[in-house]
């Protein structure tokens, strides 16, 4: 008799605590994606945008591969429901990034040309 009720005290407390972690919401604006700035003159270049967030405050990068390697400066992100704008200078050119994001998909502009990606899972 005690070892059931030391067993189904053990499967209540195991219960509560899952459920307590089931509760947390994941900040799906938080991730690296992989994102590709369609039809440049430069024809299609592929980045990544890394969103982090420390302090209630986010803030991201922009990294390139090849030529692009350090290229891009960012000055701020600022996010807002499921929108992310992030300002950045890349060899003296001012860039906006505008992007939506719906789960793993990233979509949206990089003034005036249209950007596509996923979330990168790691």
């Amino acid at each position: 008799m005690k070892n059931q009720v030391v067993f189904f005290m053990s499967l209540f407390f195991l219960i509560q605590s899952c459920a307590i972690f089931r509760g947390v919401d994941k900040d799906q604006m938080i991730g690296k994606f992989d994102i590709t700035v369609l039809e440049t003159p430069y024809g299609d270049v592929p980045l990544i945008l890394d969103v982090t967030k420390a302090e209630n405050k986010y803030s991201s990068q922009i990294i390139g591969e090849g030529e692009l390697e350090g290229v891009f400066e960012v000055s701020s992100t600022e996010v807002s429901e499921n929108k992310i704008m992030v300002e950045a200078d890349a060899m003296g050119n001012f860039l906006v990034f505008e992007l939506n994001v719906n789960e793993d998909q990233i979509s949206g502009s990089m003034m005036d040309f249209e950007v596509k990606g996923n979330r990168i899972k790691e």
